[in-house]
């Protein structure tokens, strides 16, 4: 709230990046994009999920949505789960240069 509060130019940029990667997960969640293939070059939406990921609960409460970004959510959960059974310990340094 405090990055992109309500009604500003950067509200409406997250929104649409948020909303964005949101139905690309929802459409590997449907299965109408593979998720193997996604995982292989779509690392830029394991990033928004890793930048909204502690933000989700209180997103949720407001909306009174407990479902709100499920399917963000999944993805990014089983993004990393695939990034570390192909690299044991990969995710770890890579979310380190993410998060700098």
């Amino acid at each position: 709230m405090k990055l992109c509060p309500a009604g500003s130019d950067e509200d409406g940029y997250a929104r649409m990046v948020v909303s964005y990667w949101d139905t690309v997960a929802l459409f590997i969640t449907s299965g109408v994009l593979n998720r193997e293939l996604f995982f292989e070059s779509g690392r830029e939406m394991l990033v928004v999920w890793l930048r909204l990921e502690k933000a989700v609960p209180a997103v949720r409460a407001a909306l009174r949505n407990p479902h709100a970004f499920g399917d963000l959510e999944q993805v990014g959960h089983a993004f990393v789960e695939w990034l570390e059974k192909r690299s044991p310990g990969h995710f770890e340094g890579w979310r380190g240069l993410v998060d700098s």
